[in-house]
């Protein structure tokens, strides 16, 4: 029922204009759709018709686990080209 249909992420945000500059600078993502006060929040769209919106809340984002993913062919490419823009990375000893 659900496994064909296309999903999107919703991501909190404290600080939006915050969120606008970091998705800009270091990853280089303009909004696809965005209110002049952005009250709506952000929305963006990437590859295969996906997107995400990051709206405003008075909460952080909580849990330690991964928010959103993207897949890549070359890693080790994406990584050091985030790298270069100041993306900071953790890393975890698992398989």
């Amino acid at each position: 029922m659900l496994e064909d249909r296309l999903i999107h992420t919703a991501l909190p945000a404290i600080d939006l204009e915050c969120a606008r500059r970091f998705y800009a600078e270091k990853l280089g993502l303009t909004p696809e759709t965005e209110s002049p006060d952005m009250r709506d929040g952000l929305f963006y769209r990437c590859g295969g018709g996906t997107r995400f919106l990051v709206f405003p809340s008075p909460n952080a984002a909580c849990g330690a686990h991964a928010k959103m993913n993207w897949r890549t062919k070359d890693i080790g490419a994406e990584v050091a080209a985030l790298k270069a823009r100041g993306v900071l990375f953790e890393e975890y000893d698992t398989p």
